[in-house]
């Protein structure tokens, strides 16, 4: 009597998460780069052992469409296999218990960077009392990059969120001095520090952060940038290159790498505060100002440079620091002598 049996290919996800952003979701069949992923299958058929280690399961993963069976297998540093445990060896024919009906892959930036899809195949040989007979499966496997970057205003390097309206108040005046020479006042408006929270989300690992600072109103009366930085999870702070402290638009690049965490169970996310700190000089602010900040990012490749965030439904790229997030500085209250003559002022 003829022996059938059946391979029936399942998918766990570690570090799951349905992605709010709808035609972004990230899963075994599309994962994102660093996200731990298991394969999993079920034997079945008259006189096959199912307990999930007898037999050979031979894993691999291959980019040849064309010869599925004995195609050259895939480049290992687009993936890493972890073996041990319930979770298979890696393209081995041993039979033994270190060849299992589990796999683990964590798939690399580089798999996402080629834009390639990735076969994984599965060849199964078993005993069914009277032979050993084989069977094959294969799944296609298209990772994706899901980098997404958040960033919103708040009140505090804590991360506080605004209630309403996200508004601060000018900083208080720190000095004035009268000139002599010219008759007139010289006032100085103090700092103004604000905060801003980046959420980094969609991949594990490393990345380059962005930042692009607006032209200051104040620019003509010397309002300028005196600091931009950025806060890891740690709570160490870390610089934006080149800042030019003027009150010109810049776009200001880290000089270190931010990280997110690879968490099973957890879709991978990092928050990090970014604190700019603004010296109004002779600025006096009687108008109002926004301060919009935007953010962008990269990474994959030695310097973290080779892939970029995308746009909420992964269709294309973000435009260049195309999220952003804006704080209005209240303007200060007008002074006007009722009675009496104020000193002119110098701006």
């Amino acid at each position: 009597m003829r022996k059938l049996f059946f391979l029936t290919m399942t998918t766990v996800l570690l570090g799951a998460f349905a992605n709010v952003y709808g035609q972004c979701t990230e899963s075994e069949m599309s994962p994102a780069a660093g996200v731990p992923h298991v394969y999993e299958v079920s034997v079945s058929g008259d006189g096959y052992n199912v307990d999930g280690t007898t037999g050979v399961y031979n894993w691999y993963v291959t980019k040849d469409a064309d010869n599925l069976l004995n195609g050259a297998m895939a480049d290992d540093s687009d993936f890493k296999a972890i073996a041990g445990g319930d979770f298979s060896a890696y393209n081995s024919t041993a039979d033994d218990p270190t060849t299992t009906h589990k796999l683990k892959l964590t798939w690399k930036t580089e798999a996402i960077a080629s834009g390639d899809p990735y076969f994984l195949v599965l060849k199964y040989t078993g005993s069914n009392g009277v032979c050993n007979a084989m069977n094959m499966k294969v799944m296609k496997i298209q990772p994706l990059n899901q980098f997404k970057l958040n960033i919103v205003p708040v009140q505090d390097e804590a991360g506080t969120l605004f209630d309403a309206a996200k508004e601060i108040c000018a900083a208080d005046v720190d000095g004035a001095t009268y000139d002599s020479n010219d008759h007139k006042v010289i006032y100085t408006y103090g700092e103004n520090t604000l905060y801003y929270k980046i959420t980094a989300s969609g991949f594990a690992g490393k990345w380059k952060p962005l930042i692009k600072l607006p032209a200051l109103d104040g620019a003509g009366a010397k309002q300028k940038y005196v600091s931009a930085q950025w806060k890891d999870a740690a709570g160490t702070w870390h610089d934006f290159e080149n800042l030019q402290q003027d009150g010109s638009e810049q776009a200001l690049t880290s000089a270190d790498l931010a990280e997110i965490p690879t968490v099973e169970g957890t879709t991978p996310t990092q928050d990090y505060i970014v604190r700019v700190i603004i010296d109004n000089e002779r600025f006096e602010n009687l108008s109002g100002q926004d301060i919009e900040v935007a953010t962008d990012g990269t990474y994959g490749g030695a310097d973290a440079t080779v892939l970029k965030d995308r746009k909420d439904d992964c269709s294309a790229d973000e435009d260049a620091f195309g999220d952003k997030g804006a704080i209005k500085i209240k303007a200060r209250p007008q002074l006007t002598a009722t009675s009496g003559v104020f000193v002119e002022e110098i701006h």
